[in-house]
């Protein structure tokens, strides 16, 4: 009799043992609330096993008192913390409450003081006495009225646990459904046994709920070194499914729908007026053939898809995928993409560039008639004016002062709307540049001649120093723009005297160079010169006036060209402006676009 009390010891301190060490390594990972749930569960049930270990093997009553205190620092809240635990794996938000950890344990708590307390009141045990003369030596205990409310309360707590992990498995994939299988049989196993302790005909009348929960601390262990219970839970994977923002549809191999999410029940509102939970695609994709037909193809598929409900047209990306476990097709999973805005966004961009483009077909047709319509009757303007001032009948007397005043302001404008033109141009769609080889003294002479006039008027003589075999490799139509802003703003700024334009043969190229004797700039005014995008011009010698447009296209011109642009002045001596260009060695016709 004795060797076989030592031998249910052994066993339940071996029980014990094993409930330890799987405390010990869910401790280790406590800062997940289900592992720390599932240690504090082991920790009890190894209070309860150990302590009936050494109740079987006491010889006085007082010896077996001491023991139940030492069980029941455990039994109270095994099955309290068990269901905690499953709250939290199973993710039931409305129960996963700090108040509801509380409520579970009042119940716990106060058998426990009761339990300790029993002697003055007897609520849980009537009587507590020894039976010695069976096989083995066995406490019997006469249970009092809150024996049976905590009793109530354990099978209610297992029960609500076994019942939320079933609807879990209703609704989750193969993988899960492994879990799940694994945490139910963890918790029916030590149920059974407490059944058939309380309401059986145990031989020996022996209490063999804790090796239940040997068995059951067994199948949890193998559980979490089979399937990782405490690294993946499925409330992890579920509310991943169910946050997404793709509608995912989950087929067995014959095409039942198994599992969907919101997003999937919003595309496809069948598969939430269903109440059946594997239906057939047939039934809930008929009306839409492009989906029966990638489902009829076995492995991967990716298809657009068109879909119209009440709310307009929308469109997806359907992927289709196998699902495979150990190489073995299970399953298949329909991801669809909502890319409705993208598609928009891509019909309104192609709306937006035709648009832009007939803008620009119009701003061209426009840009062309203004040159056209507006520079013509300008140069006709400008040859009548000259021709009004080569007849000497006519040039004298107050029609001297009136013909000269047309002519500056037909002058002005025309070169006001030449700039214009260029600069609107060179916005447009950049600047054009053309090189050739050229005489540069004849681009001179060009602009030269029709500036002539007005430097006469105001006693300003223009002298060329540009040697007559000088040639430039640039775009001719370009310098003659960059020498007629420049000799007409040192017309403007010079009173009377002289404007010399030269070039020389630098490391740059050629030099060209336009000086004048005119009132001259400070320092600071010379810095701005060429620090603004669009200049600010200032009246000129007599009262003229200027947009300040001309030396900006002039520095953007040269740039483009590849040359550079500076000035150097003397307030009061006069200014001299620099620019430079390729020598005509360079001589291969070449067009930069920028």
């Amino acid at each position: 009799m004795m060797m076989n009390r030592y031998l249910f010891s052994t066993v339940l301190i071996a029980s014990t043992a094993i409930m330890l060490c799987l405390f010990f390594m869910a401790w280790k990972k406590r800062n997940m609330s289900i592992a720390r749930s599932f240690s504090l569960t082991m920790l009890a049930a190894s209070f309860y096993s150990f302590g009936y270990a050494f109740e079987i093997l006491s010889s006085t009553l007082r010896e077996v008192k001491f023991w139940l205190r030492v069980e029941y620092i455990g039994i109270p809240f095994i099955t309290a913390f068990w269901l905690i635990m499953i709250v939290k794996y199973t993710g039931n938000g409305k129960l996963q409450k700090n108040m509801t950890n509380h409520i579970l344990l009042i119940i716990p708590v106060i058998t426990l003081v009761l339990h300790y307390t029993n002697d003055f009141h007897r609520l849980f045990y009537k009587s507590i006495s020894i039976k010695s003369d069976s096989f083995f030596t066995l406490t019997v205990l006469e249970k009092g009225p809150w024996y049976w409310v905590h009793t109530a309360y354990a099978y209610m707590c297992i029960a609500a646990g076994v019942l939320l992990l079933v609807n879990m498995y209703i609704k989750s994939v193969p993988l899960i459904r492994k879990q799940i299988i694994v945490m139910m049989t963890g918790a029916v196993v030590p149920w059974i046994f407490s059944v058939i302790y309380l309401f059986g005909s145990f031989e020996y009348e022996l209490d063999i709920i804790p090796v239940g929960f040997a068995i059951s601390g067994i199948v949890l262990s193998l559980g979490i070194l089979r399937f990782k219970l405490l690294k993946l839970t499925p409330i992890a994977l579920e509310k991943v499914f169910q946050s997404m923002s793709e509608g995912v549809v989950i087929l067995d191999m014959d095409n039942n729908i198994v599992n969907y999410n919101p997003a999937a029940g919003k595309i496809f509102p069948a598969l939430v007026s269903s109440y059946d939970h594997e239906h057939s695609t047939s039934n809930i994709f008929s009306n839409y053939p492009e989906i029966m037909q990638e489902l009829e193809l076995r492995g991967n598929s990716e298809k657009k898809l068109h879909i119209t409900s009440k709310d307009g047209q929308s469109h997806y990306k359907l992927h289709i995928s196998m699902i495979f476990e150990k190489r073995r097709e299970i399953g298949k999973i329909l991801v669809l993409n909502d890319i409705t805005d993208s598609i928009q966004r891509q019909a309104e961009l192609a709306r937006t560039a035709e648009e832009l483009e007939e803008m620009n077909r119009l701003k061209d047709k426009l840009f062309t008639i203004i040159s056209h319509d507006i520079k013509s009757p300008l140069t006709i303007l400008m040859d009548l004016t000259q021709l009004l001032a080569s007849q000497e009948e006519i040039y004298q007397g107050e029609n001297v002062q009136l013909i000269d005043e047309v002519s500056e302001q037909v002058g002005n404008t025309y070169s006001l709307v030449v700039n214009l033109l260029e600069w609107f141009k060179s916005q447009k769609s950049g600047i054009i540049i053309n090189k050739k080889v050229f005489i540069l003294c004849e681009a001179i002479g060009e602009v030269v001649k029709v500036l002539n006039k007005k430097a006469e008027q105001k006693g300003i003589s223009i002298i060329s120093e540009v040697e007559e075999d000088l040639m430039v490799y640039a775009d001719r139509q370009i310098i003659e723009l960059i020498l007629r802003n420049l000799i007409s703003n040192a017309i403007k700024y010079t009173p009377g005297g002289e404007i010399r334009i030269g070039a020389a043969m630098s490391q740059d190229g050629v030099t060209v160079y336009v000086k004048d004797s005119g009132i001259g700039m400070d320092e600071k005014k010379l810095q701005s010169l060429f620090s603004k995008t669009i200049i600010s011009s200032t009246r000129g010698t007599a009262g003229e006036k200027g947009t300040g447009l001309g030396l900006s296209l002039c520095r953007e011109f040269i740039q483009k060209s590849g040359g550079k642009l500076w000035a150097e002045s003397t307030q009061g001596k006069g200014s001299t402006f620099f620019f430079t260009l390729q020598s005509a060695d360079d001589s291969i016709n070449t067009i930069y676009i920028n």
